[in-house]
C-alpha cells in the first residue's frame, strides 16, 4: 500500500511539472482526485453532514454564477497549445476549455493518392453521412461536438452507422470533442470496442434528453472551427475539402480533381471552390452538372440568395453564367479565378485546399454567423486565388436544425463573434499590412 501511495505522489509530481498552472485550472474537472487528500475515515457523522451541506451550498453558488455569466463562458474558446491530459492509448488534448479525443475510431482502410473530406458536426447531423460517403467514395475525417449526455448518444449513432454502412466503416475516421465542464469521466474512458458493446445492451448510459440535445438544453455554442481544424490536421492526405454535412457533393470529385492537378502543376497559393446550390424542397440531390441544370430549370434547385441566416455566404461570382457553361460531366476544369477581395464581402465559399492552409479561428462559434470569414481574410492577405470549378459542386439539402429560440442568447453569440473578429482583424492587418485591398 505504501508503494502504491508513493507511485501516486510521484505521478502527481510529474503532472505538476508538465502542466502549467493555467492548464491545471482548466483541467480540474477531468483529473482524478487523489483519495488520500479527501479521506473521511476519521470524520464524525456530524462533521460529514456539515461538509455535505457546505459542498451543496458551494455547488449552488457555482451553478448560479455559471448561469448568470453566460457571456463570460464564451471567452477563451481555443488555445493554440494542446495539453496532453491522459496516458491512455487515445490521443487526448485540451484546447482552451475543450477536450478533444482525436482518432477515437479509425477508418478500416487508408487508401493512397486520394483526398479527404473534413467536417465538424453535431451527432444530429450524422444521418447525412451514408449519402455523402456514397458520393465521395474516399477518406473522411469527422469531428463530432458531443458535450454531456450527447457524448453517449453520439457514440451510439456512430457505431450504428459503422455497422449498417460499409462505406462509413471503411472510410470515416472519428474525433470527438466536448467542454471540460461537460466531459465524460476520462479515468473511466472505454475503448471503442467496449463502447460498441454497450449499444446492444439495455443500458442507462445512453439516456438522453427526451426532446432536443444536451447542447440545446444548455444553450451551448457550437465551436465548429475547433472541430474543423482537428479534422484537417488529422487527415492523412495532401488535399482536403472542408464542408458541412448538410452539403452533398457531386459524384466523382476525387479522381477528376487529381487529374486536374496533373495539368495544373504546383498549386501554390490557391484553393479550388465548389459552387453551392440549394434544394428547393425534399428529394434526391443531383449527381452531375447536367442533372443540376435540369433541376434548376424545373425549379427544384435554386441559387442561394437573400440575407437570412447567412445564405448570402454561398453566392458565388457569375453564378448564372456558370450554369450556361456546358462541358462533359466526366471532365473537370477551372471556370473562373477570383481574388476574393474583388468579389462579395459576405462570400464564404467551400473549397479544396492543401492541409497546410491557415487554420480557422477557434474563437468564432457557429451560431455567431460568419464563423469562417477570418480564415478567408487571411487567405486574401496571403494573396490566395480562388479557382472556381465547373463540374464539381455542393448542394445544400433541407435540414432540421436545433437553434435556440432565445433572442438574447442569439444576440450574445453574434456579439461574441463580432468582438472576436474585430480583435483578430487588427492582428492580421498588423501582420500583413492594411493596404492590400482585402476587407471583411
Amino acid at each position: 500500500m505504501e508503494k502504491a501511495a508513493d507511485n501516486d505522489l510521484s505521478s502527481m509530481k510529474k503532472r505538476k511539472q508538465s502542466v502549467t498552472p493555467q492548464a491545471m485550472v482548466g483541467a480540474q474537472h477531468v483529473i482524478p482526485i487523489n483519495s488520500a487528500i479527501f479521506s473521511i475515515k476519521r470524520t464524525s457523522p456530524l462533521c460529514a453532514f456539515a461538509s455535505s451541506i457546505l459542498i451543496i451550498y458551494i455547488c449552488g453558488i457555482g451553478l448560479y454564477l455559471w448561469s448568470s455569466n453566460f457571456t463570460c463562458r464564451l471567452r477563451n474558446l481555443g488555445d493554440s497549445t494542446p495539453i496532453s491530459l491522459s496516458s491512455l492509448a487515445f490521443d487526448i488534448e485540451q484546447r482552451g476549455r475543450y477536450i478533444i479525443v482525436k482518432n477515437y475510431i479509425r477508418s478500416a482502410i487508408h487508401p493512397a493518392n486520394t483526398m479527404t473530406l473534413a467536417s465538424a458536426a453535431l451527432f444530429t447531423d450524422l444521418s447525412h453521412l451514408p449519402e455523402i460517403c456514397g458520393r465521395w467514395k474516399g477518406p473522411m475525417s469527422i469531428s463530432v461536438y458531443a458535450p454531456g449526455s450527447d457524448f453517449k448518444a453520439a457514440l451510439k449513432k456512430i457505431f450504428s452507422l459503422r455497422l449498417a454502412n460499409t462505406c462509413i466503416h471503411q472510410n470515416v475516421t472519428w474525433h470527438l470533442f466536448f467542454d471540460i465542464e461537460f466531459s465524460p469521466s476520462l479515468d473511466k474512458f472505454k475503448s471503442p470496442e467496449e463502447e460498441a458493446g454497450m449499444i446492444t445492451a439495455a443500458s442507462s448510459s445512453y439516456d438522453a434528453w427526451i426532446k432536443g440535445t444536451f447542447k440545446s438544453h444548455g444553450h451551448l455554442p457550437f465551436p465548429a472551427n475547433i472541430g474543423r481544424n482537428v479534422a484537417i490536421r488529422e487527415s492523412k492526405t495532401d488535399f482536403v475539402l472542408v464542408s458541412d454535412l448538410h452539403y452533398y457533393p457531386s459524384i466523382n470529385i476525387i479522381p477528376r480533381f487529381l487529374q486536374l492537378l496533373k495539368y495544373q502543376g504546383p498549386t501554390g497559393n490557391r484553393v479550388y471552390v465548389l459552387p453551392v446550390f440549394k434544394m428547393a424542397g425534399y428529394g434526391k440531390p443531383p449527381d452531375t452538372k447536367s442533372e443540376l441544370v435540369q433541376m434548376t430549370a424545373e425549379g427544384n434547385i435554386v441559387l442561394p440568395s437573400g440575407t437570412v441566416d447567412c445564405t448570402q455566404c454561398n453566392i458565388f461570382p457569375n453564378a448564372r453564367k456558370w450554369l450556361e457553361v456546358r462541358s462533359p460531366d466526366e471532365t473537370l476544369s477551372v471556370y473562373y479565378v477570383s481574388r476574393e477581395k474583388e468579389e462579395f464581402e459576405s462570400w464564404q465559399p467551400y473549397y479544396i485546399s492543401t492541409r497546410d492552409i491557415p487554420p480557422f479561428d477557434e474563437d468564432q462559434i457557429k451560431e455567431g454567423k460568419f464563423d469562417r470569414k477570418l480564415q478567408l481574410l487571411e487567405l486574401c492577405l496571403q494573396h490566395y486565388e480562388f479557382h472556381i470549378l465547373d463540374n464539381a459542386f455542393l448542394v445544400q439539402v433541407q435540414e432540421v436544425t436545433e437553434t435556440t429560440k432565445d433572442v438574447n442568447i442569439l444576440q450574445s453569440f453574434i456579439h461574441h463573434n463580432n468582438q472576436a473578429r474585430e480583435k483578430k482583424v487588427e492582428e492580421l492587418l498588423c501582420r500583413y499590412g492594411s493596404d492590400t485591398g482585402c476587407s471583411m
